[in-house]
């Protein structure tokens, strides 16, 4: 999440958490978030069962970093990855540059291009003005892929993304009705929006466009990575609800 987001993730995660642990299903009250169960569990599911809602937990040591998902809920033993998206410029995915630039290689005709993302990781420039924006437009989709999949052995899969509003400097009453009433798409719907949309407004000089993520250099003065930013999670997951809705 962008810097000053994390802070009002991490209380939405426990918000939610908090709202949906060991409850019945018939006794939440009517919001997008109980909405959500519904989509992901059928529409005719009992709703005497009780849910399960907790921080997700990685499963595997073998890689660093979070994981993924951000809780995991279960209804009638059946398991489901959720991503927890609150306010705007979320960071989505960071990596290695090495594993990164050997990714990149796998495409056609990418040393020229390779060249200039290293030096754009590590120095500032303006990328906009050279040919990486029309790389990454090529092979955006396996670009995309990788995003929301990781790059680790052992690392779960995002079933579904919910987005709220930002909840920064809101009373405790509209945070948790924002909360409850988020947004929410399937994993295979966020990543053919992802592919076939763009940012809305221009990007500054030092990011690229990548479908409707943005790409950028994090931490370039010690040990520089490439990140990927979702611009607006909220109004794009809205977009998805209202058009398949």
């Amino acid at each position: 999440m962008a810097q000053g987001e994390s802070i009002s993730g991490n209380e939405v995660e426990k918000e939610i958490i908090k709202f949906l642990d060991n409850k019945l299903l018939i006794d939440l009250e009517d919001c997008r978030l109980k909405k959500l169960i519904f989509h992901m569990f059928g529409a005719n599911i009992n709703n005497n069962l009780k849910i399960s809602c907790k921080k997700y937990e990685k499963k595997s040591s073998t890689y660093k970093g979070n994981p993924k998902p951000d809780i995991q809920i279960a209804l009638n033993k059946v398991k489901k990855n959720i991503s927890i998206k609150s306010g705007k410029g979320n960071s989505l995915h960071e990596e290695p540059l090495k594993t990164f630039l050997n990714f990149l290689q796998s495409f056609d005709n990418s040393n020229k291009y390779i060249d200039i993302i290293e030096t754009h990781l590590k120095t500032a420039i303006n990328i906009r003005n050279t040919d990486v924006p029309f790389f990454f437009d090529k092979n955006k989709i396996k670009i995309i892929k990788r995003v929301l999949d990781g790059i680790y052995r052992g690392e779960e899969a995002v079933d579904f993304y919910y987005a709220v509003l930002s909840i920064k400097d809101k009373n405790t009453e509209i945070a948790s009705n924002i909360i409850k009433n988020g947004f929410f798409a399937h994993k295979s719907e966020i990543e053919n929006y992802m592919i076939n949309n763009i940012p809305s407004g221009k990007g500054q000089s030092g990011t690229c466009d990548v479908g409707i993520l943005r790409y950028q250099s994090y931490n370039r003065n010690k040990y520089p990575k490439p990140q990927f930013k979702w611009p607006n999670p909220y109004e794009d997951i809205k977009k998805i609800r209202n058009k398949n809705d």
